[in-house]
């Protein structure tokens, strides 16, 4: 009998540490309520992201999501007080995109991408802010509606205006390896390619007795919504099957298309 009091003692510490390290567990999660998020820039972010990589070309790098502390600093104060609270006001707002420059990466300009949010009221005072933060610094601030497309040309030369330096023509840009992918939720409206988009040809007539007549062949269009190449495609099923059409290249991330009159 005498190894059950020892026995009960172990079974006690056995207990207690149980216990202690069920707290500290339990403490550990308390203190690192963190979890992964997705993606860095929602779909709507991504998309514009491809058409403003195609607009500045290699002239500029651009960065997402830029903390406006990394951006701007608070002027030294004995004011240690007034100080904090002026950083305050920056170390937790960020710019949407940033461009800096190709070589020593000085900031260029700021970026802001404004969907309907902008249209609260906090969100209006938000913006207030960082317009005369940016006035403050003179730091070109480029704000841009949403859409559910971007004229790269359009992004272009609202760049051109802020900057106050050219850019280079469309053609001699490479095209971005991100797509531009519009809501899914909302569907492209096909665009119909008119007559007098038709290149001329020099097929016969008809009648001609020297070689048999051939349909017209249109020249490849670019996509109406990002400016990218088009393939030409056949519809295999729904009421339109058989029929031809041209779809964007960086299908299915952009879905634009234009429809040809055959």
């Amino acid at each position: 009998m005498n190894w059950i009091l020892p026995a009960l003692l172990l079974l006690g510490l056995l207990l207690l540490a149980w216990l202690i390290l069920l707290v500290k567990a339990k403490r550990h999660k308390e203190d690192f309520p963190y979890q992964p998020v997705r993606a860095l820039f929602s779909p709507a972010e991504r998309s514009f992201l491809g058409v403003l990589d195609q607009a500045v070309g290699g002239r500029y790098r651009v960065f997402g999501k830029v903390r406006v502390a990394d951006v701007a600093t608070v002027k030294p104060s004995k004011d240690n007080r007034a100080w904090q609270r002026a950083f305050n006001r920056i170390s937790a707002k960020h710019f949407d995109f940033i461009l800096c420059d190709n070589q020593d990466l000085s900031v260029r300009c700021a970026i802001e991408l404004d969907d309907q949010s902008h249209r609260a009221a906090q969100r209006q005072q938000r913006d207030g802010f960082i317009d005369s933060l940016c006035q403050t610094i003179k730091l070109p601030l480029v704000r841009i509606p949403a859409r559910q497309a971007y004229s790269v040309n359009e992004i272009r030369q609202t760049l051109s205006s802020a900057l106050g330096v050219p850019f280079e023509p469309a053609e001699s840009v490479p095209a971005a390896k991100q797509p531009v992918a519009p809501p899914p939720q909302q569907p492209l409206r096909p665009v119909r390619l008119e007559e007098s988009a038709r290149p001329p040809t020099s097929t016969p007539p008809v009648n001609s007795p020297q070689q048999p007549s051939r349909p017209a062949r249109l020249e490849e269009p670019t996509c109406p919504y990002c400016d990218s190449p088009m393939i030409r495609r056949t519809s295999r099923s729904g009421k339109n099957a058989g029929k031809s059409f041209w779809g964007c290249s960086q299908y299915p991330g952009c879905r634009g298309i234009v429809v040809v009159d055959d």
